[in-house]
């Protein structure tokens, strides 16, 4: 199975407009420490609006999340995903 990933990953490559450089403000860098411990910074590169409850309950499912989970927008398609349980964040 490993050796699978690692050929998918091979082949993985991103479209120009997803090579852009992310800017992470200073502000965002201060939050993020301050809750980092438990959190996830993404950036979705979909272009579709982006409901909140409904992204919450497919990454819960998706990272098998029990404990809970709590998705703050920080920016446009940039959000955090703070963990209530650090043991579930540290999977990733």
């Amino acid at each position: 199975m490993v050796k699978g990933l690692e050929e998918i990953w091979n082949k993985f490559s991103l479209f120009e407009e997803e090579q852009e450089n992310i800017l992470i403000e200073k502000e965002w860098v201060k939050d993020i420490f301050e809750i980092g411990k438990n959190c996830l910074l993404e950036k979705l590169l979909m272009k579709k609006p982006v409901n909140m409850e409904a992204m919450r309950n497919v990454f819960t499912k998706i990272w098998k999340v029990f404990v809970g989970l709590s998705i703050r927008e920080v920016d446009e398609r940039m959000f955090i995903f703070h963990f209530e349980d650090r043991v579930e964040k540290e999977v990733f």
